[in-house]
């Protein structure tokens, strides 16, 4: 690697010593005006903590070495949307020794989101860590990464992050490891703007650090039948009704599944949430069920909730094992911390979804592409048992005959 685009010296030379000034009637370099959809929301939202916080960050900031360990897939092709996302850096090592180890410990954070449930060997900052990664919506500033993983000395933090499009090359992300100006104060980081970059370094940084292609193996690829977003919503919204909240994708990986939430006001007062892109890719073993998509009614609305069936989504790929019709996952202890209840320890797989919804399975979009669907159905522990001991078709047989709504409700008494 070039020695000359790793020390950051005339980086930090080009934008001068801290503290830097900004005029009185001038705007911050780093300014760029907050997005439609952020703008209406409350000042104590954390996201518009980094719109407040660009003075400061351009006056105090220190030029650093930053990983991005999140953002919104959509960054990484050409566009206008500013979006979200996180990445980590070091206050205390060298430029060259962050360079070597900021991706090693990206690819530990990402390690970790690949685990349905939290490892029980983890410490309580991995878990936490863990619970971050896998939840989109999730703030961070200055977040220290495991001291497990670090030097005695070592002072790697994570920060939630603002890309703004005109301040990067081409107006996407090329390279994950990219300078950054963070606030030592506040820990809030923003990337120096490609303005700023010595000549050559953009295309130095998406040579060695830029994106690799999630498929590398060709049978993979070619199991991929992409469905368009814009075609897959007005589907979905022609069955279920409107889209009232998407969870989008925001970690770059093989699967993009975002989860889509749908709500039903009286007499039915129940709420939906559906997974979308899972079947862009065909289940390992999945057989007649290789395309598949999750849908998880609910009685209650609760933020947990598309999280939840966004883990399981990625489910066949992380763990090899295929998810077909009347399948079960158990849960054991982590059923709390799934369910929010310790009631139901398994997840049972019905396939097909609610009467009200039973035209999706027609729509020519679906059914071209061979997509199935399951609802993700709550059991208890007797019921586990009983089709453990029983058998699956027996334990069938009882649903049929007492009946069982799909939208879960920690308080439904057992059918056995």
């Amino acid at each position: 690697m070039d020695p000359e685009f790793i020390d950051l010296t005339p980086l930090r030379k080009r934008l001068g010593e801290p503290p830097r000034k900004v005029g009185f009637f001038s705007l911050s370099p780093l300014y760029f005006p907050e997005p439609p959809w952020l703008r209406g929301e409350q000042k104590t939202v954390p996201l518009k903590r980094l719109f407040a916080g660009f003075d400061q960050v351009w006056k105090e900031g220190r030029v650093l070495w930053g990983h991005v360990v999140r953002a919104n897939a959509n960054l990484f092709t050409p566009g206008t949307d500013d979006c979200p996302g996180l990445m980590i850096f070091s206050f205390s090592d060298s430029d060259e020794t962050a360079v070597n180890l900021l991706p090693v410990y990206a690819k530990r954070l990402y390690d970790l989101r690949l685990s349905v449930l939290p490892n029980p060997t983890w410490t309580q900052s991995e878990t936490e860590w863990w619970e971050d990664m896998t939840n989109d919506r999730s703030y961070q500033r200055g977040v220290k990464l495991p001291a497990a993983w670090q030097q005695e000395k070592a002072d790697y933090r994570g920060s939630s992050i603002f890309f703004h499009r005109g301040h990067l090359p081409g107006t996407f992300i090329q390279s994950r490891l990219m300078p950054l100006l963070v606030n030592p104060k506040t820990d809030i980081a923003m990337p120096v703007p490609c303005s700023y970059w010595p000549k050559g370094m953009a295309e130095w940084l998406a040579a060695h650090h830029g994106r690799q292609e999630p498929i590398t193996d060709s049978n993979a690829a070619k199991s991929l039948q992409i469905i368009a977003m814009e075609d897959r919503e007005a589907a979905y919204q022609s069955v279920f009704g409107p889209i009232v909240s998407v969870l989008h994708e925001l970690i770059p990986g093989p699967r993009h599944v975002d989860v889509y939430t749908f709500n039903w006001p009286a007499p039915r007062h129940e709420h939906a949430y559906v997974s979308g892109g899972m079947s862009d890719a065909e289940q390992p073993g999945g057989g007649a069920y290789a395309r598949i998509e999750l849908v998880f009614y609910a009685k209650h609305h609760a933020p947990w909730c598309s999280s939840f069936v966004r883990s399981f989504a990625r489910c066949p790929w992380e763990t090899g094992a295929a998810i077909g019709p009347w399948h079960t996952i158990p849960l054991g202890e982590h059923a709390e911390a799934v369910l929010d209840t310790a009631r139901f320890p398994a997840l049972m797989f019905f396939p097909g979804v609610a009467k009200s919804e039973r035209s999706l399975h027609s729509v020519p979009l679906f059914a071209q592409a061979s997509v199935r669907f399951l609802s993700i159905v709550p059991i208890t522990q007797a019921e586990l048992d009983f089709k453990r001991n029983a058998g699956t078709e027996a334990l069938v047989a009882i649903i049929q005959e007492k009946g069982l709504d799909l939208a879960f409700d920690p308080d439904r008494p057992s059918l056995v």
